[in-house]
């Protein structure tokens, strides 16, 4: 049952969430989507299907709820690397910031992030190689 998600799990979900939509309202919002989605959806035969699915829909709703952040605003970010990094994944584009939040934060294999994701794993490899590099760039 998609409510028996552990305590681990559910923060990597809602933290997963606010580093794609950018927000905690955004966050909220994908957290609870996906828990409907996934609570109106056949059970599963396999243990790990419920979660994917979750996860996916928790992307998908994420992106569409997703708001940019800039550098530039008002908001004093210097002070905390953590927010700086919040920021700096909030300043990539959609993909490639779901790319990184799902490998390098939520733990994903590729495997399950291409699926996440719903594209293949070579493309996430892509997204997540390109992600990574603005990235670094960003920060220097």
């Amino acid at each position: 049952m998609v409510t028996d998600i552990d305590a681990d799990r559910l923060s990597t979900l809602y933290t997963t969430a606010f580093h794609i939509s950018g927000s905690r309202v955004g966050a909220e919002k994908s957290l609870v989507a996906a828990y409907q989605h996934a609570a109106a959806a056949p059970d599963p035969s396999e243990p790990d299907s419920r979660l994917r699915l979750l996860m996916r829909e928790l992307v998908s709703t994420a992106k569409r709820t997703a708001t940019a952040v800039s550098e530039s605003d008002p908001v004093s970010w210097a002070g905390n690397s953590k927010n700086r990094v919040a920021i700096l994944l909030a300043s990539l584009d959609l993909d490639l910031r779901a790319a990184v939040v799902l490998r390098d934060i939520a733990g994903l294999s590729h495997v399950e992030a291409a699926d996440a994701l719903d594209t293949t794993p070579e493309k996430f490899g892509e997204l997540l190689s390109e992600g990574r590099l603005m990235l670094v760039q960003r920060m220097m």
